[in-house]
C-alpha cells in the first residue's frame, strides 16, 4: 500500500513517549534494540546515512529523510480516541482521567509495512552501526580507548582530551551536562578524578558518548554502572537504545520513570 502522506501530517515524538511506543510495540523495540532503526528528530528512521547522520548535538535527519519520510520513518500519527485502554492497547494514551477524549499515539499503520519489510531482509545497506553513523571516526575513538587502558592515564585526562574533541569552553560545558562550572577547572586541574557516578554520567552523556564509551570510562573511576541496579539500568537502557540524547531529553526520560535527573542544576550533590 503506498504511502501519500506528507511530512506534515508525521507527529514528531519526544524521547518519552517514544520510550512508551516502543514499550507497546514489540516488534519496533526490536528494531530499535538492534540498531535497524534509530530515534532521530523525534522520529524513528531506518538507521541508513542516507536518511540519518551524526554530529555534536546527536542524531539529524537527511534532507533525504525529509523530502521523503515515507520510505525512511516509521511514522507516528496523533489521534483522538475516547479513553478505552483496553481496547486500543497499542496507543499510548495521555490525558486526565475525566476527559472523555484525549491525544493518542501510534505507529502509522499506511506507512509500516513496506518499511518494516524492508528492514526484515537484512538489507546490508542498514546498519546502525556502519561508519557514517559513528560519532567518531576509528582512529579517534582506538585514541581514547588506548588513554583509557593506560593506568598513567587519569580520567581528568580523558575528559580534557574529549573537552578538546568537542571544543568546548566552560558555557558550553555547562549548557552540555548541567553540572556545577566549578568542576569544569577542577577537571582541567586534573584534581575531579574522584568524581561520582551522577557527574561521570552526565559528562559522558553531554559528550555524546555511546554506552560503550560509557562504560570503559567508567572503568576510569572508582565506580561503575551496575545493571542490577535498577537506576542505573535505566541509565544503560536509555544509553543503549536512545544513544546521542541531549542531558534534557535523557532526564525527561528518568524523571518519567521516577528516577531523579542528572546536572547540578537538579540538585546540589552529584555524588
Amino acid at each position: 500500500m503506498c504511502n501519500t502522506k506528507t511530512q506534515e501530517e508525521y507527529k514528531a515524538i519526544t524521547p518519552v513517549i517514544a520510550y512508551q511506543i516502543m514499550d507497546n510495540n514489540k516488534e519496533l523495540k526490536n528494531l530499535v534494540h538492534n540498531r535497524k532503526v534509530l530515534y532521530a528528530e523525534g522520529y524513528f528512521v531506518i538507521a541508513d546515512g542516507r536518511y540519518v547522520f551524526l554530529d555534536g548535538d546527536g542524531y539529524h535527519l537527511t534532507q533525504a529523510a525529509k523530502n521523503n519520510m515515507a520510505d525512511s520513518i516509521i511514522g507516528i500519527v496523533e489521534e483522538k480516541q475516547k479513553r478505552y485502554p483496553d481496547r486500543y492497547f497499542n496507543y499510548v494514551f495521555y490525558g486526565l482521567p475525566n476527559n472523555q477524549f484525549i491525544k493518542a499515539y501510534k505507529i502509522d499503520e499506511d506507512g509500516k509495512n513496506n518499511i518494516i519489510q524492508l528492514l526484515r531482509e537484512d538489507n546490508p545497506i542498514v546498519d546502525g552501526n556502519n561508519e557514517t553513523l559513528r560519532y567518531f571516526d576509528v582512529k579517534a575513538e582506538k585514541e581514547l580507548v588506548s588513554m583509557i587502558g593506560n593506568p598513567n592515564i587519569t580520567l581528568c585526562d580523558c575528559l580534557i582530551k574529549l573537552f578538546k574533541w568537542r571544543a568546548w569552553n566552560t558555557s558550553i560545558y555547562v549548557e552540555n551536562t548541567l553540572l556545577n562550572r566549578n568542576y569544569y577547572s577542577k577537571i582541567l586541574n586534573n584534581k575531579y578524578n574522584d568524581m561520582g557516578v551522577k557527574v561521570l554520567l552526565a559528562l559522558c552523556v553531554g559528550l555524546r558518548l555511546n554506552k560503550g564509551l560509557t562504560e570503559k570510562m567508567f572503568t576510569k573511576s572508582k565506580y561503575n554502572l551496575d545493571p542490577y541496579k535498577p537506576q542505573h539500568s535505566a541509565y544503560l537502557h536509555i544509553l543503549e537504545n536512545t544513544p546521542y540524547l541531549s542531558i534534557e531529553e535523557f532526564n525527561d526520560i528518568l524523571t518519567e520513570w521516577g528516577y531523579a535527573p542528572l546536572g547540578s542544576a537538579f540538585r546540589e550533590n552529584n555524588k
